[in-house]
């Protein structure tokens, strides 16, 4: 959605496959060890400022939904270059990831409203961001 909005629907269908791509062939098998690095790549190229877009927005949105926005940003900033956590399962073997964030609190039923209150926040500031930069982009300033 975020590329959709500033460049068109040029690049929705292609930002769509990259993920496919990458979770399909990603992954070292000796058949498809060079066509999922490239996927993996494409991948990584396609999300790098979607990515680094989103870690400046979750403290703005936490702060607008009366969340630590203190904590989300020294979180985003500590946990931004790892995986998601959790235990991960590679031809048949177990590889456990670090969780990420401070586990305050356990997993309940509870924080999950919040969660989605916070990301339809962020999903409402990137469309803001990205109509505003289209529209000074195509802007006719003459």
């Amino acid at each position: 959605m975020r590329m959709t909005v500033i460049t068109g629907s040029a690049t929705s269908g292609k930002s769509a496959q990259s993920p496919r791509l990458d979770s399909m062939a990603g992954h070292l098998d000796e058949r498809y060890l060079r066509f999922g690095w490239a996927s993996a790549r494409l991948d990584d190229a396609a999300n790098y400022l979607p990515a680094r877009l989103a870690r400046r927005l979750f403290p703005l949105a936490s702060l607008a939904c009366g969340l630590d926005a203190a904590r989300c940003w020294r979180i985003a900033w500590r946990d931004g270059h790892k995986s998601l956590g959790g235990v991960n399962y590679y031809q048949g073997e177990a590889l456990f990831r670090p969780y990420l964030g401070d586990p305050l609190v356990p997993f309940n039923r509870r924080q999950i409203p919040a969660s989605i209150r916070l990301m339809y926040v962020v999903a409402f500031l990137t469309l803001g961001l990205g109509t505003a930069i289209r529209m000074l982009v195509w802007h006719d300033w003459s």
